[in-house]
Parts: C-alpha cells; structure tokens; sequence
C-alpha cells in the first residue's frame, strides 16, 4: 500500500467516526476531535506537541498546542464520547457475546505536575507507583481474535469526585449493559469475585463469568461452595 493508499484509508476512517461523532457535539468540538484523530494517527503519538506539530497550522505551535489544551477539557466529552462508542460496538454484541472487562492503570513514573496523580500498583512489576488507574472492555465472540471497543474510562483515586473503584468499574459495566440492552456475557478475571460487583451486576440482569480467588467462597442455594465445587 503506497502513501497516497494509506491517507486515503486514514481519512476514510476519521470520516466514518466523524459521522458518528458529529450528532452529539457542536462544531468547535467536532473539529477538535477531527485534528486530535488525525494527529495521533499521523505523528503516532499522543502528545499534544506532536499532534500540534502534525497539524502544521499557520500559526505559532505553542498556540495551537493551547487550543487543544483548552479543548481537551470540554465538560462531559469524555463522558459523551464513552456512550456513543458503547452504543456503536453494542450493535455487534450478541446473546452470548463475550464482554472482556479488564482494570488496567497507567504508570507516570517521571511526572510531577500532572493533576491528581495517585500511587497505584503497577500489575505488570508488581509494585506501588505513581499515575492513574483505568478499565477498559471490548467485545469478542468465542473462538475469534476480533476486538470490538466498547469502553474505556480512567480515573485517580486522589481527584475530589472520586467515588471507589468498584464504582467506577461498575459504570463502565452499567453503559454497555444499557447500551446493549442486555445482550453479551460480562468476563472479568481477577478482582471481580466480591459482593460489591456480583450482586450489582445480577441486579441489574446481566450474565457474567468471573474468575473466583482459590481462599474465597460463594453462597448458592444456602451452601457454602468452594472454588473446585463451583467449577
């Protein structure tokens, strides 16, 4: 695929979601999320400064880097956007489609002046760091390597509207449960075997399957069940 291929294709994709985007926002937001799309799939970065540069404006850098910055701050887009991507992906969610969710964090270990930066644990060292904590969930049928984005929310623990973790998981479940109305199996492994996410999510009618910790146990009918019963 030559270069001129590969733009066609990249445009192609920030049309379609601009078509699914473009309902919901006004016009200045929607040139923003135009230029941030653009931005990161052509300077392969998430900075601002690089997605500033990759925009080549006729004007100042620092000034186009300001306008995003100001941007990216819109009340409620992140929330918005969460609902239309749920809403989207939620069209190919079956029955028994298979909702992976899965707590991640993000570790800044260099930063300094980052807002509300919280000490999380860093899953992959198996440690405390600093930075933010997240979940994301995609859809997936069995036996199939495709990925369907639905959600994905971060937060930190030291910001002043924080609630818990298991709130914020949890409302990351409630969008895609609504958005598709029921439908898909939730799949969440470690973490997920205790009151405060089971009884929400039987609550709220939705299937799941979660990885139980070998020293835990449930109730069902009245019987204490160890993890090899209950498999």
């Amino acid at each position: 695929m030559n270069t001129t291929q590969t733009a066609f294709k990249i445009r192609e994709q920030i049309d379609l979601f601009m078509g699914i985007v473009f309902p919901h926002f006004s016009k200045p937001v929607c040139k923003f999320l135009h230029q941030m799309v653009f931005g990161i799939q052509a300077s392969k970065d998430i900075k601002l400064s690089e997605i500033a540069r990759s925009l080549d404006e006729p004007v100042a850098l620092k000034k186009t880097e300001e306008r995003l910055s100001r941007n990216i701050l819109t009340e409620g887009m992140d929330e918005k956007l969460n609902r239309i991507i749920a809403g989207e992906g939620a069209k190919r969610v079956g029955k028994d489609t298979l909702i992976i969710v899965d707590p991640t964090d993000i570790r800044k270990e260099y930063a300094r002046k980052m807002p509300h930066l919280a000490t999380i644990h860093d899953g992959s060292r198996s440690e405390l760091a600093t930075g933010y904590s997240g979940c994301m969930a995609v859809a997936c049928e069995p036996r199939s390597r495709q990925m369907i984005p639905l959600h994905l929310r971060m937060w930190s623990s030291e910001a002043p509207d924080f609630v818990s973790e298991n709130h914020q998981v949890l409302e990351v479940m409630r969008t895609i449960h609504e958005a598709a109305q029921g439908r898909g199996i939730f799949v969440y492994d470690r973490g997920g075997d205790r009151d405060s996410i089971m009884l929400p999510l039987s609550r709220q009618g939705s299937r799941w399957v979660i990885r139980q910790r070998g020293d835990r146990h449930v109730i069902f009918n009245a019987k204490l069940c160890s993890e090899q019963a209950v498999r």
